[in-house]
């Protein structure tokens, strides 16, 4: 194991344990509150999974981008966990 990848293990392993430790302070109210506000969730879902990849297809065919950023920004925008 080189050194660029050994930063890059430190840093996944660093934002998987910060998320951890926030799923350990959560509540039961904190895990139901977008399931309490149907509008809400329905709102983030669907600029989530269906306005951010429009964007995305619309900026790609809009500009002129090299192939490799087309498909990396379409990947990120349908991605719901941005990757390290």
């Amino acid at each position: 194991m080189d050194l660029r990848q050994a930063v890059i293990l430190t840093l996944q392993v660093s934002i998987i344990a910060t998320v951890f430790g926030f799923g350990l302070k959560a509540t039961a109210d904190d895990v139901l509150y977008l399931f309490r506000r149907p509008g809400l969730l329905a709102r983030s879902l669907m600029a989530m999974l269906v306005v951010m990849p429009i964007v995305a297809i619309v900026l790609v065919r809009t500009f002129e981008f090299v192939r490799t950023a087309e498909i990396a920004l379409v990947a990120l925008a349908m991605s719901p966990v941005p990757p390290l």
